[in-house]
């Protein structure tokens, strides 16, 4: 944190803790903020851990405080690149909510991506299950080669409702057992926090746990809400 003493900013930190035989990471944010994932398996943890999902998950937030962000952990080459693109999208489409910041993180990396499977996000509706359909297994080139689903328990189903998500899981497993496809979850208390506008962030938060796996798979897909030609901004 040299050279950050005198200035007013956010500090971000993750740690991995494991209960039951599972994973949960907690990101930290001044201020008091804690967001925790709760896996459903044990997650490969190292002092190597991109911390490119967790600076998408909150990058709202800090937008909207306007103060810079020190990680202290990696980003890679790539996510540093998006982060400066979404935040010049964001700051155009809503300049008085927010501000480009300085994102500092420990160091940026480049990593060489280990398959090129993919995993897309789930939640048992029709855009999600319209990306499954396309892409679920699949070897044409212009598809993404989806072979897992995840399924977040704490946006679309509340963070409490615990029958109501194993309904959900119950409901979708025919597809999903058809489709060939293994599934994840996770739970969070990302959303119900309210740090940020669920219609501007939600596409955010949902990316930051898929980056959570990106050790495994390649790409992360989210079904789009709309269609080319109807699409609404600032969305999203």
């Amino acid at each position: 944190m040299e050279g950050m003493e005198n200035r007013d900013y956010l500090n971000l930190t993750v740690t991995q803790s494991e209960i039951d035989g599972k994973s949960r990471r907690l990101i930290r944010l001044t201020g008091g903020i804690e967001i925790f994932y709760e896996f459903d398996r044990i997650m490969p943890w190292s002092g190597d851990e991109l911390f490119d999902g967790y600076v998408f998950a909150v990058l709202l937030y800090a937008m909207s405080k306007g103060k810079p962000l020190f990680v202290e952990g990696p980003l890679s080459h790539s996510a540093v690149r998006n982060i400066e693109e979404l935040q010049l999208v964001w700051s155009r489409w809503k300049p008085k909510l927010y501000r480009k910041i300085e994102i500092i993180p420990e160091r940026i990396v480049t990593r060489k991506p280990k398959s090129e499977i993919a995993i897309a996000a789930f939640s048992g509706g029709m855009d999600s299950t319209f990306t499954l359909l396309q892409n679920a297994n699949s070897k044409d080139p212009r598809r993404y080669p989806v072979s897992t689903v995840l399924m977040v328990h704490g946006f679309d189903v509340d963070i409490k409702n615990y029958n109501g998500f194993e309904k959900l899981i119950n409901r979708v497993k025919p597809l999903l057992e058809e489709l060939k496809l293994a599934l994840r979850t996770v739970r969070t208390n990302s959303a119900a926090l309210g740090i940020a506008d669920w219609e501007d962030s939600f596409a955010l938060q949902i990316a930051g746990i898929l980056h959570t796996m990106s050790g495994e798979f390649r790409y992360g897909l989210i079904g789009s809400s709309d269609p080319y030609e109807a699409m609404a901004f600032p969305y999203g």
